[in-house]
């Protein structure tokens, strides 16, 4: 029997009101049923009331926890709007929570990350899966920073309902990655340039041992005595330069020890003659009887 729950209240009420006064009316089966549709109105209008509340308790609890999490905490619909997006979020952003809705937050990516996050945005969607892009996001301060944004699909009784992510910045931990993989070139190039120091050592120790015993079989002061000297010193200079090699690769430390500069400059004015055209005339005016500093000799010579 279908009966309209107004007018079975309005009937049960009319009856119950005859019966306070002393009226005898008798109870129909129809009665029996407008109260049945009474009874099961009002226990659908109970039921539905806890489910609200029982769904506003889990909501209020919701954005409790979500509101206390230090990272970035978001929420998409199907069509990938934002519809949510937790306390810190906005604190990060500088904007409220109109500003980030539907694609508000999209203008905050980095114009060079958006090509590509849109492209794992829109992907992940389709295919209602997970997904996990970094990129560049501006703060609040107008400063660029790299969140790791990571989400996974949402549903309700097998209907995709958009995703959830959220986002952590990782700003700090790629700069240390990057100072650990410098630090470690750092140490390869010290490796290499050990290697090549020592092998190179071992060369110049030959031209200065060789060019030692040619000079001893020369005549004093003759032309080709003064052209062995200069390999020989070229040899001395250039093994202080392997010496520099392996205090860079961290094998040995720089010495200091008194100088001369004025005697120093003497020297590799020496060495710069052999290299130009016999016809350039060198002037110096080297101070006499100069203080000694105290330093490393082939640093010195670098420098000059």
């Amino acid at each position: 029997m279908n009966v309209p729950i107004k007018g079975a209240v309005g009937v049960v009420t009319h009856r119950i009101g005859l019966h306070r006064h002393g009226s005898r009316i008798p109870w129909t089966t129809e009665d029996s049923a407008r109260l049945r549709v009474i009874g099961n109105a009002i226990g659908n209008f109970l039921e539905r009331k806890r489910v609200e509340e029982v769904l506003r308790e889990s909501e209020e609890r919701f954005r409790d926890l979500a509101n206390t999490v230090p990272a970035v905490l978001w929420v998409c619909d199907g069509e990938g709007k934002q519809v949510f997006c937790n306390r810190y979020a906005l604190t990060v952003a500088g904007q409220s929570q109109e500003q980030l809705a539907g694609h508000g937050w999209w203008e905050l990516v980095h114009a060079d990350d958006r090509e590509r996050v849109a492209a794992t945005f829109v992907a992940a969607i389709r295919a209602q899966s997970s997904f996990s892009v970094e990129f560049r996001i501006r703060r609040a301060d107008q400063e660029y920073r790299w969140m790791l944004n990571t989400a996974v699909p949402r549903s309700a009784g097998g209907a995709y309902l958009g995703h959830v992510g959220i986002g952590l910045d990782v700003t700090d931990l790629k700069r240390g990655y990057e100072q650990h993989l410098a630090t470690q070139h750092l140490e390869s190039l010290g490796v290499l340039a050990a290697g090549v120091a020592h092998d190179f050592n071992n060369l110049l120790g030959a031209i200065i041992v060789r060019s030692e015993s040619a000079r001893a079989g020369l005549l004093p002061g003759s032309s080709v005595a003064e052209d062995v000297e200069q390999i020989r010193l070229t040899a001395l200079r250039a093994s202080e330069i392997v010496s520099q090699m392996m205090t860079f690769a961290g094998r040995e430390s720089a010495p200091s020890t008194p100088i001369d500069l004025s005697a120093l400059v003497g020297e590799m004015l020496d060495l710069v003659k052999v290299s130009i055209s016999k016809t350039a005339v060198f002037k110096t005016d080297l101070a006499a009887d100069l203080p000694t500093i105290q330093a490393n000799p082939p640093e010195i010579r670098q420098w000059s």
